[in-house]
């Protein structure tokens, strides 16, 4: 079953808008646990930071969520840790 694919926006009917809406929502919520938990842990510019909370995460079995969690930390150790 071939995947769809987005060419137009007019594509999108409101149930889309509202589910990239949710979407949207569920990761800026989750970025801001995790900015949350780094901080608890030690510093945002401190890679030691981001080691630590990525190998108690890799402990966990890896559902969506923690999956989400880990990419975000990642997006977060780039836009904060230099070299």
């Amino acid at each position: 079953m071939p995947g769809f694919t987005l060419k137009d926006l007019q594509q999108l009917d409101a149930v889309s808008y509202d589910e990239i809406d949710k979407t949207l929502q569920l990761a800026e919520e989750t970025r801001a646990i995790v900015e949350y938990r780094l901080r608890k842990i030690g510093s945002l510019t401190d890679k030691n930071t981001y080691d630590a909370y990525d190998n108690m995460l890799s402990e966990l079995k890896q559902t969506k969520d923690i999956q989400r969690r880990r990419a975000i930390i990642q997006k977060i150790r780039e836009e904060n840790v230099k070299g």
